[in-house]
């Protein structure tokens, strides 16, 4: 969705708020924000799930646990620049801080110098492969020598799971999940854009959000315009806008000037 639609909004209804005294145009954007912030989030919790389904190397339990713990904070939502904002990189952490892990874990679980071609060959063939596809041995490593394959493989990858999952308590891995992995990992995958599409949808709910919180208070005020003009003297004002949460209605006491503004 093209986001410019709240900045022209914007420009908008600050020219319509100046036919009365003050608008609080901000506050409007701040109710919107507010009104639909857990709706957003459960989308997001749901594209996430969905995310999850798709790409099996999430799949396992301790990593999908760990992306629904993250992914549920507080925080996570948010509103800036007129538009819906997921907060994941500095509360799920960024691509960066998953590296650090890798490094940092891999020194841990990994018990050989190997160059990276041989490394990423041993982590697909000897360990990912038997523990999560249930593949067996490749023919790279034959199981001519009696060797259980499949028990180390398992042990091997839930060690390097526990060992990264330790150096972090936070889920930066799902910068995989979001953007896809290439060939110089395994296994490799497309991205889910789950974050993406999560922030496209929210900015329609935020979009319809406004509009309605806008065309209430300017029908409110409408309204509050007649009557004052009607009887300018004698008019108590606030009759309509105060039946709205988070404004106020005021005149000032030697123009009569119709304003509204943030409670």
């Amino acid at each position: 969705m093209d986001t410019s639609f709240f900045s022209k909004f914007e420009v908008s209804l600050r020219k319509i708020s100046r036919k009365v005294n003050e608008i609080d145009v901000d506050k409007i954007f701040e109710l919107a924000g507010e009104e639909i912030k857990s709706e957003i989030h459960n989308i997001l919790l749901e594209n996430l799930q969905n995310a999850i389904e798709q790409t099996e190397e999430f799949q396992y339990p301790e990593l999908s646990q760990r992306l629904l713990e993250v992914f549920s904070r507080e925080g996570m939502i948010g509103f800036r620049g007129r538009g819906v904002v997921i907060y994941a990189p500095s509360i799920a952490g960024d691509r960066y801080d998953w590296e650090r892990v890798l490094i940092a874990a891999k020194a841990e679980y990994s018990e050989f110098a190997l160059t990276p071609e041989k490394a990423l060959e041993f982590w697909t063939e000897r360990v990912y492969k038997p523990a999560r596809e249930g593949g067996g041995v490749s023919r790279n490593f034959p199981a001519s020598t009696g060797f259980d394959y499949g028990a180390y493989g398992d042990k091997a990858y839930k060690k390097a799971v526990q060992a990264r999952l330790e150096h972090t308590k936070n889920a930066p891995f799902w910068t995989w999940l979001e953007n896809g992995v290439d060939a110089s990992h395994y296994p490799n995958y497309g991205g889910t854009s789950f974050v993406a599409k999560t922030v496209a949808e929210g900015n329609v709910i935020y979009r319809e959000e406004l509009i309605k919180q806008a065309e209430e208070i300017l029908n409110a005020v409408s309204s509050e315009i007649v009557e004052f003009f009607r009887n300018p003297g004698t008019y108590v004002p606030g009759q309509e806008i105060d039946k709205i949460e988070g404004f106020r209605l005021a005149v000032t006491p030697v123009r009569q000037e119709l304003g509204i503004t943030q409670r």
